[in-house]
């Protein structure tokens, strides 16, 4: 089985075409012969409208290479329904934190994307361990998320935001399927009214959402604080 993740070719072409109806049509002519049922593919697409921090300035896109913007998920909420697309605890299937590693690395900027900008295909492959974990076991029931950060790295980041949109349904490889399911998430113009934001309307194309510290970093916190209690009270 031959493994596939584009970033760089398609991005150019992307560029250059603005019609969700053309890019679809182009993802699925990228796909090579090589793709199977046993694959889910996740084109992302974020232009014109760029990622942006709290302070309204596009989120840093990086050098020539990818993985070296500002950090950048696909993943989803395990709770999540399209009722309410940000419910339950976050799941990472790219980018740091993720168990995905052919997926380590993503961030703005990868497929020849600039400041704020992303073009991108994962292929998640049942049969490639390190592309298909932690996916959704439901299939057209929970919507993908993209997440965004405004630090390179998720550990030194104070903001993120989420979007996510009801049609952007997981689904799940099916060895019996004729055509493996192909999943578009577009941030365009056309598609900007049917968005949905974590941190609502308001916070559309920005990082207005604090980090919230994972576990074990709060308990950390907590010690630290009771650390200090005691030496003062020993004082």
């Amino acid at each position: 089985m031959t493994f596939y993740k584009d970033k760089s070719c398609i991005g150019s072409a992307l560029r250059k075409i603005r019609t969700s109806t053309l890019i679809t049509l182009l993802m699925a002519a990228a796909v090579p012969n090589s793709f199977s049922a046993n694959q889910t593919s996740v084109a992302i697409q974020i232009d014109p409208l760029p990622l942006r921090d709290n302070l309204n300035v596009p989120l840093f896109s990086g050098g020539p290479g990818d993985g070296d913007g500002f950090a950048i998920q696909l993943g989803y909420y395990d709770a999540a329904t399209t009722l309410n697309n940000f419910l339950g605890n976050w799941i990472a299937l790219t980018g740091q934190n993720s168990d995905n590693t052919d997926f380590a690395t993503s961030s703005i900027g990868d497929g020849d994307g600039g400041d704020g900008q992303l073009f991108s295909q994962y292929v998640f492959d049942s049969t490639i361990p390190n592309t298909f974990q932690d996916l959704p076991a439901s299939d057209n029931v929970i919507p993908l998320t993209i997440r965004f950060y405004n630090a390179v790295l998720i550990s030194n980041a104070t903001l993120f935001n989420a979007v996510s949109k009801d049609t952007w349904l997981w689904r799940t490889p099916a060895p019996s399927a004729t055509v493996p399911p192909q999943i578009s998430m577009f941030l365009t113009s056309a598609n900007q009214s049917t968005l949905e934001w974590q941190g609502g309307a308001p916070s559309a194309f920005k990082t207005t959402v604090a980090i919230v510290p994972e576990p074990a970093t709060a308990a950390l916190l907590v010690f630290g604080v009771a650390g200090l209690l005691g030496r003062r009270r020993r004082a």
